[in-house]
């Protein structure tokens, strides 16, 4: 996963916002990573209330 995170990085010139997937698995983390390698979008995690966050 590393290593799509560096990719991640060069590419959108940000970090990719992992703290917004906590829990979920790290397959799926890595298939997010990729499509938005692959489609040119940097990931934008839904907003959250406030209630969630807790």
């Amino acid at each position: 996963m590393a290593e799509l995170i560096e990719q991640y990085l060069e590419q959108f010139h940000e970090n990719f916002p992992l703290f917004a997937l906590m829990g979920v698995e790290e397959a799926e983390v890595e298939a997010i990573i990729q499509d938005c390698l692959d489609k040119g979008t940097p990931y934008r995690p839904p907003e959250l209330d406030e209630k969630s966050l807790y």
